[in-house]
């Protein structure tokens, strides 16, 4: 699945060993900067632009992305920009906590399956939500690669199984 992050940072890395190509979006030059030497030497599959411009950052993205993931600046913009394309698969929405109106735009907008998981983070000492909105005229294209397996967790089979 074509993948565009708004937000170039540790979800950009991680992804980029899920999927064959990412385009990465940052307005942040500094932080540009300093993510863009980690990603000149370890990783080949990410299309990284820096953009400042707030209209040019959230319409930054190819018509053919399945996956958005919104986890920078200008989010609101970002959203009405991809809503405009119903063709998507699934928005993944960081911190959707902290953007009410903005999650209640999408909730409001078109049809989509909305997945909230609450907890604490990989780097931060509080919790915050991220949320998870799939379109459901795509979601059979979903499939699971891998065992599932829980993080951190003993591996055990029930006996009802």
């Amino acid at each position: 699945f074509p993948v565009t992050i708004f937000g170039i940072g540790n979800s950009t890395l991680w992804w980029s060993k899920q999927v064959k190509c990412i385009t990465s979006v940052e307005d942040d030059e500094k932080w540009f900067n300093l993510i863009e030497g980690q990603l000149n030497a370890q990783y080949n599959n990410i299309n990284y632009r820096f953009v400042k411009d707030r209209f040019a950052y959230a319409s930054d993205f190819s018509k053919d992305t399945d996956i958005f993931i919104v986890d920078g600046s200008y989010r609101k913009e970002c959203i009405e920009m991809i809503l405009k394309q119903a063709s998507f698969l699934m928005i993944i929405f960081d911190n959707s906590d902290w953007y009410p109106n903005t999650i209640r735009q999408i909730q409001n907008s078109i049809n989509l399956v909305q997945i909230d998981f609450h907890g604490f983070g990989p780097i931060n000492n509080y919790t915050w939500t991220t949320s998870i909105f799939l379109n459901p005229l795509r979601c059979q294209e979903l499939k699971y690669r891998k065992t599932l397996r829980s993080i951190a967790s003993l591996a055990q089979v029930s006996v009802e199984d």
